[in-house]
């Protein structure tokens, strides 16, 4: 599996896939793999992107279009997290998914994991995960959280 199918495996596994608009535990208007439709509406490019998908023979296009506009925002978090992170390049790839999944729901805010941070960077996958569980995202994130603990203390990208 490549690093960007990973990104979206457990970005899609954390976010879920919604069809119809709800209300995030933030109370935004939300749709597909958890777009807040305040910060991203959608756009004339994502009725032409479903539209092109429905003409391809795409069995449900809306999924589609939902799935590569969620491919886009994580290939955007990963760049930011080169910018955030000095160190993001260098980590191994369990490590980059940890923190592309949480960024996609934190955004900049992964910045305020300061000791999670410098506790990935010194490659002290337990310290990080300690404070990761020490975090109010850990706590209202459920079994986001507990996934993403389970996979910094084991090293892998499936927590298993």
């Amino acid at each position: 599996m490549s690093l960007n199918d990973a990104y979206f495996k457990c970005v899609a596994e954390s976010e879920g896939y919604r069809e119809g608009l709800y209300l995030c535990s933030e109370g935004k208007m939300t749709i597909g793999y958890g777009r807040n439709l305040e910060a991203h509406p959608l756009t004339k490019k994502d009725a032409d992107m479903m539209r092109s998908f429905k003409a391809k023979g795409e069995k449900d296009p809306a999924k589609a279009m939902h799935e590569a506009w969620c491919k886009t925002q994580i290939e955007e978090t990963a760049k930011n997290l080169e910018t955030w992170v000095p160190f993001f390049k260098g980590l191994p790839d369990f490590a980059k998914v940890i923190l592309v999944d949480a960024t996609y729901n934190l955004n900049e805010k992964i910045k305020d994991f300061k000791k999670m941070l410098a506790a990935l960077e010194r490659k002290d996958w337990n310290t990080a995960a300690d404070e990761l569980v020490n975090s109010d995202f850990y706590k209202q994130t459920g079994l986001r959280g507990k996934r993403l603990e389970s996979m910094l203390r084991k090293g892998t990208i499936d927590g298993k």
